[in-house]
């Protein structure tokens, strides 16, 4: 029995010992390869870096990543525009944007219209027929002031062109200022526009007036006042350039006695600013991008007529001027500029000024305010 008894305790003391055996040993995964006594187990990494920004922050790009803020610009869309251009020197600097665009090399579609005649250009504009034209400076100032601030100066274009005939043959000797005009007769175009006011500021500032120291005979057109040139029946016609060429290659009797300009600067401050273009403020308020468009390509035509040896052709081909040969000895007498934007405003303003004292009406009753002016 005692030995029955050890037995049984020997036997439970081994099967205590192969359990606790089992219990310390780690299991074996089925797809684990077998362990040939070469392997090197490897431990997992089950860490974290640590982190300063907080889980699921959007990432700050560094300052130096580009960032594509760009946005694309829309397509230029030309307008079509109608242009008033003036036959003469403040015509003279649209002739190769004229060419361009029969060419079909303009960026807006133009359609031009060629005339001499100043008050149906201004006319036309203060209606809404002409989006941009060109005008006398004083002519323009007036359509700003009957239209209410409908038309704004657009550009400038000509300084002082105005000269002063004499036949020479009736006494041989030109005159040499504008005092020795007292009891002559001055044949003339432009009255109720810059030459009219002009001449009589000038006569007055020398102690004349017109009516009663000086006579002048007003023509309707300006090719009437050529037409007279060819009889010499006129001792003295005032012009501007490049009519004045035409004028002594007509008749040769004729010379220059006096630029009116040098006159101006004499008695009066600021110079000359004679022509311009205009443009009606609804058409440019609705088409910035085509006015700019415009502005950019009439400055180019100015740079072409002012500085191209073939400028000449190009203005007589557009008829502006009726002969290459004329176009290319006025054009140094034309004075041709192209002042926009704030420039505009500190450079006729003085002229504005003395008409203004002279005559209010010449400027419309008012000189023009800051509204006048485009982009100023």
């Amino acid at each position: 029995m005692m030995k029955k008894t050890l037995s049984l305790f020997l036997t439970l003391c081994l099967l205590l010992a192969l359990c606790a055996g089992c219990a310390g040993k780690p299991a074996e995964t089925p797809d684990a390869p077998a362990d040939n006594g070469n392997a090197t187990v490897e431990t997992p990494d089950n860490s974290t870096e640590s982190s300063d920004e907080p889980a699921g922050e959007p990432v700050v790009l560094p300052d130096d990543q580009p960032v594509d803020d760009t946005t694309e610009e829309e397509p230029f869309v030309p307008a079509d525009i109608n242009v008033a251009v003036l036959k003469g020197s403040t015509g003279m600097g649209m002739a190769k944007l004229m060419a361009d665009a029969q060419e079909g090399k303009a960026a807006n579609n133009y359609s031009f219209t060629l005339t001499s005649d100043t008050a149906d250009v201004m006319a036309k504009v203060i209606s809404g027929e002409y989006q941009i034209a060109a005008l006398p400076t004083n002519s323009a100032a007036m359509a700003y002031a009957k239209t209410e601030g409908q038309v704004q100066l657009l550009a400038l274009n000509t300084l002082g062109v105005l000269y002063l005939l004499q036949q020479t043959g009736v006494d041989g000797s030109p005159i040499t200022s504008l005092d020795q005009l007292r009891g002559k007769t001055i044949t003339a175009f432009g009255q109720g526009a810059n030459p009219e006011y002009i001449l009589s500021y000038l006569l007055e500032q020398n102690g004349l007036s017109i009516g009663t120291d000086v006579t002048v005979d007003w023509k309707a057109s300006m090719d009437e006042v050529l037409a007279t040139l060819v009889t010499g029946d006129y001792e003295f016609v005032m012009l501007p350039e490049p009519n004045v060429t035409v004028a002594m290659t007509k008749n040769s009797d004729y010379t220059i006695a006096l630029d009116l300009t040098q006159e101006w600067n004499k008695v009066a401050e600021g110079d000359l600013v004679m022509g311009c273009l205009v443009v009606r403020k609804d058409f440019a308020d609705a088409n910035p991008a085509a006015v700019a468009k415009f502005l950019e390509e009439y400055a180019a035509s100015i740079d072409f007529i002012t500085t191209d040896e073939t400028a000449a052709a190009v203005i007589a081909g557009q008829e502006i001027v009726p002969a290459e040969a004329i176009a290319k000895k006025a054009l140094p007498n034309c004075h041709i500029v192209c002042l926009t934007g704030a420039d505009m405003q500190p450079a006729i303003e003085p002229y504005f000024q003395v008409l203004f004292e002279a005559n209010p009406q010449s400027v419309g009753g008012s000189v023009p305010d800051a509204a006048f002016y485009y982009g100023g």
